[in-house]
Formats: structure tokens, sequence, C-alpha cells
């Protein structure tokens, strides 16, 4: 019996430990706004992944986001964040950059 229950905790620690583990391996995705004004700036289409582009050139100037980083699916991030000035002032903001 005392055997039993070493088995039984040592596998509860195994899976709990695998559990854990599940949440650190979390991928971050950037993705750079390629419009110039908040028209549509919460169409996933308004916005493309990083690594499909130049090297992204931002001016920091707080108007529109440039670009950001995110763990979630866009369409997920867009929905909570609508506005330009909700995405400047969410944890995934990078940069930011001049309307025209």
């Amino acid at each position: 019996m005392n055997n039993l229950k070493k088995v039984a905790l040592g596998l509860v620690v195994m899976l709990m430990a695998f559990g854990f583990s599940a949440f650190t391996n979390e991928t971050t995705e950037r993705y750079v706004y390629k419009n110039t004004s908040d028209l549509n700036i919460n169409d996933v289409s308004s916005w493309e992944l990083e690594s499909n582009l130049p090297t992204s050139t931002c001016e920091n100037s707080f108007e529109l986001p440039c670009v950001i980083e995110i763990s979630e699916p866009l369409a997920d991030f867009l929905q909570n964040h609508n506005t330009a000035s909700s995405i400047i002032g969410s944890y995934a903001i990078v940069s930011t950059k001049d309307s025209e």
C-alpha cells in the first residue's frame, strides 16, 4: 500500500509538471498596422505579420499603433481592442506611428 501511494504521488507530480510546462511554451507574433488612419483598425486585413514585411519604420508618435506583439489570435485581440487608443494602451504595443 505504501508503494502504491508513492507511485500515485509520483504520477501526480509528473502530471502537474507537464501541465504547467504547457503554459510556458507560449509563442508570440508581431503584426504591423498597414493603414495610415484608424479606419478599419479592428479589421484583421489591416494588419500583416511582421515577418512578411521588411523591417518596419515607426515614428513613435502615439497617434496610431505600428507594431503589436501578441500571443492570442489577432481577431481575438482586435475584438477586445477595437480602437487606436485601446491598442496603444494595451500590453501588446511595441511601437506607434503618425497618421496621414
